[in-house]
């Protein structure tokens, strides 16, 4: 029992592997901690554990089938920026308060893990990475077939100037690259040079390269369609690391098998919150990737660097700390 919490607390973690030990042991002195992660395949040993504090992750539906039987949570914990591996509306309905790293905009400020794989993507789609690789792989060192792009010569669009698209902004102006940007806020418009704070559509129109950098919500599922990939620029290239929700896929493969895109790089596909060890089968996504080479895809890891997981991990045990402080009996 901590600060007069009625009973003694009882935490299931779903990815203690992520956590440091130091970290762990801060939530084993909160009560009762059970760290499984095998508990992904098995959600009836999270009913029988009966938690006060739920730590979820990618990977895992926290869904309404589940939290209903959970008598005595309270909390969830999720040490990510996007949650719709949750039912938030089940949440809210019932009372459970989610802790996340949702709108810890101070903080985030200094984890740069995506944005830094969001700029590899670019780079290896310009540079012909993966291909070049597989090429040497095959015994070949063959170059002449091969020209590669320079990123100075570039415009790139970056949809969404939040933290992300800030920060991949400064990387671009490092390259010498033109960017040009578009937001829904219009205040965001003294982040980027005179001329450069654009419509959609114009940075659809200008763009070599698009970089979709916003924050998932139900109101811009599939923001980019067919009728965005009918606007991009012939021969440019799509970059998103964002969530795949917002992207119609369908249209981005008929993009690509058109050639109006000559590549893409996804680090998210619609539905990976919920995946957990592997690509669900007949994924069209997937399936193009494997027979094509303008196609690079990546495993929802832009935000898994080590640093940012031990620094995220650490900030999110100190929320919960201090979730628990306010929401004990006493508090003042």
């Amino acid at each position: 029992m901590r600060n007069g919490w009625p009973g003694e607390m009882r935490i299931y973690n779903l990815e203690p592997e992520h956590f440091a030990p130091e970290d762990l042991r801060r939530l084993d002195s909160l009560g009762t901690l059970e760290c499984d992660a095998d508990s992904l395949a098995r959600p009836s040993a999270i009913v029988a554990f009966q938690p006060d504090v739920l730590i979820t992750r990618l990977g895992f539906r926290t869904d309404a089938a589940l939290l209903a039987q959970l008598t005595r949570l309270r909390y969830i914990v999720s040490c990510t920026t996007g949650l719709n591996h949750i039912d938030l509306d089940y949440c809210r309905d019932q009372g459970l308060e989610v802790l996340s790293l949702k709108g810890e905009s101070d903080f985030l400020q200094n984890i740069t893990s995506t944005a830094e794989h969001t700029w590899f993507l670019v780079l290896a789609l310009l540079r012909q990475g993966p291909l070049l690789q597989a090429k040497v792989a095959s015994g070949s060192w063959n170059r002449k077939d091969f020209f590669c792009r320079e990123a100075r010569e570039q415009t790139l669009g970056i949809i969404g100037l939040g933290r992300l698209g800030t920060i991949l902004l400064k990387y671009a102006e490092a390259f010498g690259m033109q960017v040009l940007a578009t937001d829904r806020n219009p205040g965001k418009e003294s982040l980027v040079k005179a001329g450069s704070f654009v419509s959609l559509t114009q940075l659809l129109e200008r763009s070599d390269i698009i970089c979709l950098m916003v924050d998932y919500s139900e109101e811009n599922r599939h923001l980019i369609s067919g009728t965005e990939f009918a606007q991009i620029k012939n021969g440019g290239f799509f970059v998103n690391t964002a969530r795949g929700e917002l992207v119609d896929e369908n249209a981005l493969l008929e993009a690509l098998r058109s050639g109006r895109l000559s590549g893409a790089a996804l680090d998210v596909l619609e539905g990976d919150s919920e995946w957990s060890d592997s690509v669900p089968p007949g994924n069209a996504l997937w399936n193009y990737a494997m027979e094509h080479d303008n196609l690079i895809i990546t495993p929802h890891v832009g935000g898994h660097s080590l640093e940012a997981i031990h620094k995220t991990r650490a900030f999110m045990v100190r929320k919960l700390e201090l979730a628990l402080d306010k929401s004990a009996p006493g508090f003042d």
